[in-house]
């Protein structure tokens, strides 16, 4: 479980990176000025060395007494993000397309192997976890939180809502948020989902987008179907009012746009929208 763990994190945080630019590392970037401090300069640089602003944060803050500001707050979300992804000379390196697919396809293949062994499972009763939680790349156990990051409620039928959640899972509700299902307990969805949206009138047809890619089940959740990947965090869809088979989502990577309900897409915009 250990080994599992560490992998889906590194898959979480090569899908933050690959394809994004340095402001997906920060919550925001504040105004650089004469006050800000060497080490917060270097770390909004465009190729930090991470050990050096390591040693000029823990230099000034021998030297200054540390408050918390926008500075320490980026700087401590951005060292767990980029720390597994270090060469040996403390600059960061991120994955190719073709090694994010290889450490994807081995993440779903341990999935497998996993659910296969579990006792029970064959009856329909499986613990999904989380048992263990370590921190990446090592047996330090932590004790993170996890954030719902899309919610979406059904127009034609406002019981159902589903969400995405930080930590991978995709969940269902038919009682209007009183319970809860996973439905996405054999997929490998580990790129924050952060965007999902239920079909206006088709209460079996959802979208997502996680791990830099657009997935779409129509059958409730029980299967998903990888539609496009867009080298991007996805953020939102929208249906066209007038016509359902055209729809948009924004990505850090641009506008997409399908004219078949979903199945095909075609990027029409590279700039980050929201």
């Amino acid at each position: 479980m250990k080994a599992f763990n560490i992998i889906l994190i590194q898959l979480l945080i090569i899908s933050v990176l690959n394809g994004q630019n340095r402001t997906e590392y920060f919550k925001s970037i504040p105004l650089i000025d004469d006050n800000t401090p060497r080490w917060a300069k270097l770390m909004y640089s465009e190729n930090p060395n991470v050990a050096e602003v390591e040693n000029l944060y823990k230099a000034y803050y021998k030297e200054n007494e540390f408050v918390k500001t926008l500075h320490t707050q980026n700087h401590k979300h951005w060292i767990r993000i980029v720390d597994p992804l270090l060469n040996d000379k403390g600059f960061i390196i991120q994955p190719s397309t073709a090694e994010e697919e290889a450490l994807h396809q081995k993440l779903k293949n341990r999935l497998q192997l996993r659910n296969s062994s579990i006792p029970g499972a064959d009856t329909g009763w499986v613990a999904i976890g989380p048992f263990e939680t370590f921190h990446a790349s090592t047996s330090q156990a932590i004790s993170w939180h996890k954030n719902i990051y899309s919610l979406d409620q059904s127009m034609s039928n406002p019981n159902l809502l589903i969400c995405g959640t930080e930590a991978g899972g995709v969940y269902k509700s038919t009682d209007k948020a009183q319970n809860w299902t996973l439905i996405s307990k054999n997929e490998v969805f580990s790129g924050s989902n952060a965007a999902v949206k239920i079909h206006p009138t088709n209460t079996d047809n959802y979208l997502l987008a996680s791990n830099s890619r657009i997935y779409q089940s129509l059958d409730g959740g029980l299967s998903w179907n990888e539609r496009h990947n867009t080298g991007g965090t996805g953020n939102e869809f929208r249906y066209l009012p007038s016509n359902n088979n055209t729809i948009f989502h924004t990505s850090t990577s641009g506008l997409f746009k399908s004219v078949d309900g979903g199945t095909t897409w075609t990027q029409i915009y590279t700039e980050t929208c929201w």
